[in-house]
């Protein structure tokens, strides 16, 4: 992945992150916590998996862009 495509999927994230969060900011306590039944997630539970999901995808970004150490070579480039 290019840095661009990174930067590309880095704002759509935080876009998407901004209006999920300006459609939350109204709601009381009540609304976010509200399970219509027991085995049913509340607001708050979709926003924490969101969260979660989303860490561990910026987090598979950066593994893609970043190249892995190479002992080898800083070994050669030190002598």
């Amino acid at each position: 992945m290019e840095a661009t495509e990174r930067e590309f999927v880095l704002r759509i994230l935080e876009e998407k992150r901004e209006l999920l969060l300006s459609t939350i900011a109204g709601f009381t306590p009540a609304q976010r916590a509200f399970r219509s039944r027991p085995d049913c997630w509340s607001v708050c539970d979709c926003v924490e998996h969101i969260t979660l999901v989303e860490d561990r995808v910026v987090d598979s970004i950066e593994r893609m862009v970043t190249p892995p150490p190479q002992p080898e070579s800083a070994a050669a480039a030190a002598g």
